[in-house]
């Protein structure tokens, strides 16, 4: 019963700027995010438990308010080795959600060209069809792990990497695989599956030959191997 009346719903419906600045979101976009994934998470009740009520499900979300799973024991009061299981599937669960309404990649040679027409417009760089970068995530490695994640600013990490269109709307992100940028070891496997729609070469008066390419920071070798 205490997990059901003290937990974080009561900051939700009571203080929302405090909920805000404890999950980086308004209490609106957390319903409507709720209201998404909560049907994935309900289960019906047996005589060994209880299944999650929304109250409950809304404390499980508290997993990306930064803190460690050991400070979400005092004000969950979920275990942190549960608290450990929760993560992968509201993790994955949201992912699944959202993906198709917020992550888009392009699937026409038109949209992709449009996409090309908005960078020129916006940032007067011709013929580019995305932005593409990569952030280290930092996190901490299984035991077993070795090495494998260490990265060159001294500590584990995978890299994330994003195209986005010119408008910084994300089209793709990639985490596949052991990913070092500093090595240029980079899951381009998801960029080259789109080959097949990109916009033809086009040229422009200022080269003889112009092709569409991915503006990035040049931690990347990709100008040859994805266009």
């Amino acid at each position: 019963m205490a997990r059901r009346e003290k937990k974080n719903y009561k900051l939700l419906l009571e203080h929302p700027a405090t909920f805000r600045n404890y999950l980086r979101m308004t209490n609106s976009s957390f319903l409507k995010l709720l209201a998404k994934v909560e049907p994935y998470f309900t289960k019906q009740d047996i005589n060994e438990r209880m299944c999650f009520c929304k109250a409950q499900i809304n404390d499980n979300f508290a997993i990306f308010s930064r803190e460690t799973f050991q400070n979400l024991l005092y004000s969950t009061r979920v275990h942190e080795s549960t608290i450990a299981k929760f993560v992968p599937v509201i993790s994955r669960t949201i992912y699944a959600t959202l993906i198709e309404d917020y992550i888009k990649i392009p699937k026409t040679q038109k949209e992709w060209e449009e996409i090309s027409e908005d960078f020129y417009k916006l940032w007067q760089i011709p013929n580019t069809i995305g932005a593409l970068d990569g952030r280290h995530i930092a996190f901490s490695a299984p035991v077993a792990a070795g090495s494998t994640y260490n990265n060159y600013k001294g500590f584990n990490s995978i890299v994330l990497l994003a195209l986005t269109d010119a408008s910084y709307t994300l089209m793709l992100v990639l985490t596949e695989g052991i990913v070092k940028l500093v090595d240029k070891e980079v899951p381009l496997s998801g960029l080259r599956q789109q080959d097949g729609n990109h916009p033809s070469p086009t040229a422009m008066d200022i080269r003889d030959e112009f092709k569409n390419y991915f503006n990035g920071v040049g931690a990347v070798e990709w100008q040859n191997n994805m266009v």
